[in-house]
């Protein structure tokens, strides 16, 4: 899965354990009041499998679900990568241009 290749476009990714770091991406406090217990992994960054951080980040899938914490816990992470977009870029308006979501 890591070598450079197209991406595969993958809408739903399913799985058991969390990626790991997904509670920053979240309401971290409202699920803390649901799993107090979940306070010192989240503050060590060990909640959730590694392996499914580096998928997150490679695949880049429009919906991810996990159950391993038998919790409701929405998370919303942004992709940052390359996009056909119209915007303003060097006092062009409506100019095409490749860009990276972070720029």
């Amino acid at each position: 899965l890591n070598e450079e290749r197209e991406p595969v476009g993958i809408d739903i990714f399913l799985s058991h354990d969390w990626p790991r770091g997904i509670s920053r991406y979240g309401n971290t406090r409202k699920l803390l009041q649901k799993k107090k217990f979940l306070q010192r992994e989240i503050e060590t960054n060990t909640l959730g499998s590694p392996v499914s951080e580096e998928l997150l980040h490679l695949l880049k899938p429009a919906y991810w679900f996990s159950a391993h914490m038998h919790v409701k816990f929405p998370a919303v992470v942004y992709h940052q990568e390359e996009v056909e977009t119209s915007k303003v870029h060097k006092g062009h308006i409506g100019e095409d241009v490749k860009t990276s979501a972070g720029e």
